[in-house]
């Protein structure tokens, strides 16, 4: 009943029911992926301060104070339905469709105790403590399996006595322009997301990592937001080719050289004054975070440690202690010499 206006008649049939169970599934679905994205993590030990937050993090617990703010204000009108409607469009659209995309590199290539997984970590603690908050009063059995298998020590024993959650920014939270930059960069990813729809509908690529991306705009908001994610970010995160999710990104001086370089694919949005353009990404392909680069080792290289990998894998793999691999890939010549040698 909660997904419902109760104000009004409410219908009932097969499709209704099957829609409501996909919207519970998703919202169970993500509270799993959280859940075990957190398997080794203890706030204790490992959270991050927020002073030390990279912007993309604390936009996202921006984000997520609005959200709890807004339903606070739902349930203080008994607008049920409204509350369903806000858990359904943050775990879709705030977490799934953005902030969890662009986390999975963070979550898998780095290592383990990396600043960049950490960080990630910190948030979506905060976030799975406070989305299990919101929806406790509605869906009381799936917020209390949510708090009881928390893999570090809950405040409480119970979601019911743990209160309404807290501000997560901490009561300094970003700027209302910072905001703006942020939405206007979601807006740049969802044109870059059309672009690659239609390369890897083309079959020119694969994956989006196949791609470097071409940037032009006269927006000024948005053009100060791509400023300040530069390639190759010092904390890892606040990088364009990781919120874009592409192996490059450049961003050009007019919306020609977007058109020249964009071999691929374009896209264009008036309202951004945005022009983008897709080519082959540049380098190698890593065997192990499979994003395109210049300084991936080559597989046959045995004098190296950890061959067909890039920079940044070799990094990770050494701060985790992992073991050498002679090769990832043997080449086909020495599988022949193998076989007749059987």
């Amino acid at each position: 009943m909660a997904s419902v206006n109760y104000a009004s008649d409410v219908c009932i049939g097969d499709a209704i029911i099957k829609q409501c169970f996909d919207s519970y599934r998703k919202l169970r679905n993500t509270a799993r992926y959280l859940l075990g994205s957190l398997h080794d993590y203890d706030p204790e030990v490992n959270a991050v301060p927020y002073d030390e937050l990279p912007s993309l993090d604390r936009y996202l617990l921006a984000v997520l104070d609005d959200f709890v703010n807004e339903a606070n204000k739902e349930y203080d009108e008994y607008s049920f339905s409204r509350v369903y409607s806000l858990l359904q469009q943050f775990a879709v659209s705030d977490l799934s469709n953005f902030y969890l995309d662009i986390a999975k590199d963070r979550l898998y290539i780095s290592s383990a105790s990396e600043f960049r997984r950490r960080s990630c970590q910190t948030v979506m603690a905060k976030v799975l403590e406070a989305y299990a908050a919101v929806m406790a009063p509605i869906l009381p059995h799936m917020a209390e399996d949510i708090w009881s298998n928390l893999p570090y020590a809950a405040p409480t024993k119970s979601i019911f006595q743990s209160g309404w959650p807290g501000a997560s920014t901490e009561g300094k939270g970003i700027s209302d322009a910072e905001k703006a930059e942020w939405l206007a960069l979601r807006a740049l990813r969802d044109v870059a997301n059309k672009a690659l729809e239609e390369a890897r509908n083309e079959k020119a690529i694969g994956a989006s990592l196949e791609a470097k991306l071409y940037i032009h705009t006269d927006d000024p908001v948005l053009s100060a937001a791509v400023g300040k994610l530069e390639v190759g970010a010092a904390n890892g995160v606040d990088d364009l080719r990781y919120i874009l999710l592409t192996s490059g990104v450049e961003v050009v001086a007019s919306a020609d050289e977007v058109t020249a370089a964009g071999t691929l694919a374009t896209g264009v949005d008036e309202a951004l004054k945005l022009t983008v353009g897709l080519a082959k990404a540049d380098g190698v392909k890593c065997d192990r975070c499979w994003h395109f680069s210049t300084d991936v080792s080559p597989r046959d290289d045995e004098s190296e440690k950890y061959p067909g990998t890039c920079a940044r894998c070799v990094s990770a793999l050494e701060a985790m202690d992992f073991p050498a691999v002679t090769k990832f890939f043997p080449t086909p010549a020495k599988d022949e010499e193998a076989a007749a040698a059987a």
